[in-house]
C-alpha cells in the first residue's frame, strides 16, 4: 500500500510537467507557423 502512495506522488509531479511540454510544444509550432504564413 505504501509503495502506491509513493507512485501517486511521483504521477503527480510527472503529469504537469508533461503537459507543460506539451503545451510548450504546441505553442512553439504555432509560433513557428505563424512566421511562415
Amino acid at each position: 500500500m505504501e509503495e502506491m502512495k509513493t507512485v501517486h506522488k511521483k504521477a503527480n509531479l510527472i503529469m504537469p510537467v508533461f503537459i507543460g511540454m506539451g503545451l510548450g510544444a504546441l505553442i512553439g509550432l504555432l509560433a513557428y507557423v505563424k512566421d511562415w504564413l
